[in-house]
């Protein structure tokens, strides 16, 4: 369905995407498709991939040839600090980029600066968040009178094939399934379909407040 769209990038994540019973196969598909055509990534928290194993040796071995990039959640809820010391040597000698996103909440400071010193040595990019799941008392950042950046350029597809263009969007309504969605439909949805505003955006990081030039401009082409 996606011959004949423009994409960049495809993004495996999850949960946990290594423990999906058909990975490996998953793996094989990207490769022998899309590598050396589009940034394959992966969103893992390296866990299954340091079992001993002949099945998840295999398995790190297939993600260090199939993804051009892996994001790594490491911090106190995860307990993966020693992990990604023991496997991001092997990911960036093997020439996958790497981030970590530490969730600053959950990471005490012991364990950020294991992850710092690491970053640093292995030239891993190191991203700090704060808890994102959850919007209620959130202040409003705007009155939504501009369009969301993201739109049309993070498509998301789920386990079950529901369909989203943010991750923020599950808390509501998937747009489609791709099990019962037409070709035209699909292609609709992915080029011409305005998902609107959702419950979260109002305090989504996202959307900025708009300026007084972005205003006028808007006052001009109406």
């Amino acid at each position: 369905m996606l011959d004949g769209h423009r994409y960049r990038g495809i993004v495996v994540n999850g949960g946990e995407p290594t423990i999906h019973p058909r990975f490996s196969e998953i793996c094989d598909y990207l490769r022998e498709r899309f590598k050396g055509k589009v940034h394959l990534m992966l969103g893992t928290n390296l866990i299954p991939l340091v079992r001993s194993s002949e099945k998840h040796q295999n398995i790190f071995k297939k993600v260090l040839t199939t993804f051009d990039h892996v994001e790594v959640g490491c911090d106190d809820e995860h307990r993966n600090i020693d992990i990604l010391e023991q496997l991001a040597p092997d990911i960036i000698e093997n020439g996958l980029s790497m981030m970590v996103n530490v969730v600053i909440d959950y990471c005490s400071m012991q364990t950020l600066e294991r992850i710092k010193v690491l970053t640093q040595r292995l030239g891993i990019i190191l991203m700090l968040s704060d808890i994102h799941h959850f919007y209620n008392g959130r202040p409003v950042r705007n009155k939504m009178s501009i369009p969301c950046r993201n739109r049309f350029r993070n498509f998301t597809i789920d386990c079950n094939g529901n369909a989203f263009f943010c991750y923020h969007q599950e808390f509501e309504q998937s747009l489609f399934n791709l099990f019962d969605v037409t070709k035209e439909e699909f292609d609709y949805y992915l080029r011409s379909h305005d998902p609107g505003i959702f419950k979260f955006c109002p305090v989504c990081k996202i959307y900025e407040p708009e300026t007084t030039l972005q205003g006028l401009a808007k006052s001009f082409f109406s």
